[in-house]
C-alpha cells in the first residue's frame, strides 16, 4: 500500500477525474475509443466515473454537457485507472509480486470483473486494478442477486453505501450498515457499537464475549418486567 501511494505520488500531475451521471453506455459512446480519457469507475445505473489527461477529459465533458448530461470534476490529485497511471505500473507490479498470495476464506467479489474470484489474487490482478474500470455497480449487484441482505461499509465516513443504495432494488430486508461516521454522537466508539446494534438486530450474529474482552464488565441484574418501576444503577 505505501509503495502504492509513493508511485501514484511520483506520477506526472497531467490528470483529471469526473464524475457523469449517465449510463455506462452514454459515456462509452461519447469516448468514442480515446486513448487519454477512460471509464474509472461504474457506480450505478447512472453514475460514472471518467479518468484521463486533462484536455482530453474537459474535451469530453463539453461534449457531454452539449447532450444536457450533468457532469461534475473531481477534487483528485491525478488520473487513476486510467492510461495516466501507465509510467509506475511495471515498478508496482514488481513490488506486489514480492507479496505472498493466498486462498481466501470467504467469497471475494472482485470489483474488476463484478464477479467472485475464482483463483487467489496475484500481482498481475492488482496492476489491472490500478489500470482499468472499477465496476462497484456489478459487484454490489452480484452480492444481492446472491442473497446479500446486509451491507456492512468499513471505513471513516459511509461514502459508498450511498452509491450502492442506488444499485439494488428498494428492498425494505436490506441493511446498510456503517462501521464510523464522522461527527456521530458517542464518537467512534459510539459509532462502532450503533453499527453493532445494527447488525444484531438485522440477525448478523456476535462473539459478545469477544467484544466485551478488551474492557472491565460487570454484570447486573435488571427487572423482568416493564412495569417494575426501580433504578438499578452498577456500583
Amino acid at each position: 500500500i505505501a509503495t502504492r501511494a509513493r508511485l501514484m505520488d511520483a506520477v506526472p500531475r497531467e490528470g483529471s477525474m469526473a464524475a457523469v451521471f449517465a449510463s455506462a453506455q452514454t459515456v462509452e459512446a461519447a469516448l468514442g475509443g480515446a486513448a487519454d480519457v477512460s471509464i474509472a469507475a461504474v457506480n450505478g445505473p447512472g453514475a460514472v466515473v471518467i479518468s484521463g489527461r486533462k484536455a482530453a477529459v474537459a474535451g469530453v465533458l463539453g461534449a457531454l454537457g452539449a447532450q444536457g448530461v450533468r457532469c461534475k470534476e473531481l477534487n483528485t490529485s491525478n488520473a487513476f485507472h486510467s492510461a495516466v497511471m501507465e509510467p509506475m505500473l511495471d515498478e508496482f507490479e514488481a513490488a506486489a509480486a514480492k507479496v505472498s498470495y493466498g486462498e481466501p476464506y470467504t467469497t471475494i467479489i472482485l470489483n474488476r470483473t463484478g464477479k467472485p474470484a475464482d483463483k487467489p489474487l496475484d500481482a498481475a490482478y492488482w496492476r489491472d486494478h490500478l489500470r482499468h474500470s472499477v465496476l462497484f455497480a456489478d459487484s454490489v449487484q452480484h452480492c444481492y442477486d446472491g442473497g446479500s441482505r446486509i451491507f456492512l461499509e468499513v471505513g471513516p465516513n459511509p461514502v459508498l453505501l450511498g452509491m450502492a443504495r442506488r444499485v439494488v432494488p428498494d428492498d425494505e430486508g436490506v441493511h446498510w450498515v456503517a462501521s464510523l461516521k464522522k461527527g456521530g454522537a458517542g464518537g467512534e466508539y459510539g459509532a462502532i457499537c450503533k453499527a453493532v446494534a445494527d447488525l444484531y438486530a438485522a440477525g448478523a450474529a456476535f462473539s459478545w464475549a469477544g467484544f466485551d474482552k478488551p474492557f472491565a464488565r460487570k454484570k447486573v441484574l435488571l427487572p423482568a418486567f416493564a412495569f417494575q418501576q426501580k433504578l438499578l444503577w452498577p456500583k
